[in-house]
């Protein structure tokens, strides 16, 4: 991470991985796990994600899917 993201500031960061989700999300997501998703979304289940990857990228992708909550590598 040190290496790709040295002087990166966390805002632009975010910035760029909501812009990132929102025009990569269709492509990256498989269509029978988003359909999985929405099935569960539709019985009112508490829907999160738990990854190792930082949070900050993955928050765009989860708020996307109504994620309520997103657990993930918190970068300092």
């Amino acid at each position: 991470m040190r290496e790709f993201l040295t002087g990166e500031s966390r805002k632009d960061l975010a910035r760029r991985a909501e812009r990132f989700a929102t025009s990569q999300a269709r492509r990256l997501l498989r269509p029978d796990a988003v359909r999985c998703w929405r099935l569960w979304q539709k019985e009112n289940a508490r829907l999160v994600i738990v990854t190792a990857s930082p949070e900050l990228i993955i928050a765009p992708f989860g708020h996307g899917l109504g994620a309520e909550t997103v657990i993930g590598t918190r970068l300092v």
